[in-house]
């Protein structure tokens, strides 16, 4: 079980501003396995903390790697569900291994998922220490989940991702059209970045960027990758980069 990283690409200038770290688990008789079905798996056999912890430790491997290259401007994002942030003391062990490893907050992202968490006080009380302490919190899977305009209303989210089933196909669809536009403009009226998932055509890519949004990420210019491909990522948009692979 490893990491691989999905790049992260501004659409105007086509540059690469990110990375998120997606689960990759090849089973020697199953084949790829779905990164749900690895967490879930990891959840049934109480090793959730420890993937968490490994996926952090991979994170923490790219930042260093970026820093290195003199890429400390961009981000590394890892995905978080409420339960665990409900459940364990992963905002302790986060902290305390990016103090260990000096790694900087700022270069940290975590996506999380509008699960309804059991206790959202106990969730938000770890939130605000990880967002305090210069972490990036995402709103993913934006549109899917049970409060989304509620939670636009916590001042720790400092981007959504808008989920891709309204991205997929959008030059076709003026109902996703209008969706997307109008979770744009309420991002901007709110000062919080908004981008997009699952971007697989450049029509997809140039209606995005008439309707404002700027970042983005999908087959369109990458799928998830190792970290030494990763690092060398030029974006292309004119290629589309297909491989047998999970990309969420």
């Amino acid at each position: 079980m490893c990491s691989w990283f999905q790049p992260v690409v501004r659409l105007d200038t086509n540059a690469t501003v990110g990375f998120e770290a997606l689960l990759r688990w090849q089973h020697p008789l199953h084949g790829f396995l779905s990164p749900p079905a690895v967490v879930n798996a990891a959840r049934e056999t109480g090793l959730q903390s420890l993937l968490t912890e490994t996926v952090l430790l991979n994170c923490c491997s790219m930042i260093e790697e970026l820093i290195g290259s003199g890429r400390a401007h961009m981000r590394v994002a890892m995905n978080l569900s409420p339960r665990e942030l409900e459940a364990g003391n992963v905002d302790d062990m986060i902290l305390g291994t990016l103090a260990a490893k000096n790694i900087p907050a700022a270069m940290l992202e975590i996506e999380i998922t509008e699960e309804a968490p059991v206790d959202r006080g106990r969730v938000d009380r770890k939130l605000e220490r990880l967002a305090d302490a210069g972490i990036s919190i995402v709103l993913d899977d934006f549109g899917t989940g049970f409060s989304t305009l509620l939670s636009l209303k916590d001042s720790r989210i400092r981007k959504i991702k808008i989920d891709q089933n309204f991205v997929r196909n959008l030059s076709k669809s003026a109902e996703d059209q209008a969706l997307v536009k109008a979770v744009i403009d309420l991002g901007q009226a709110l000062e919080i970045e908004v981008m997009a998932e699952g971007v697989e055509t450049d029509e997809d890519r140039l209606i995005l960027v008439s309707l404002g949004c700027l970042i983005a990420q999908g087959y369109l210019f990458s799928a998830a990758v190792p970290m030494d491909k990763a690092l060398g990522f030029t974006p292309e948009p004119d290629r589309v980069l297909r491989l047998p692979l999970f990309t969420s």
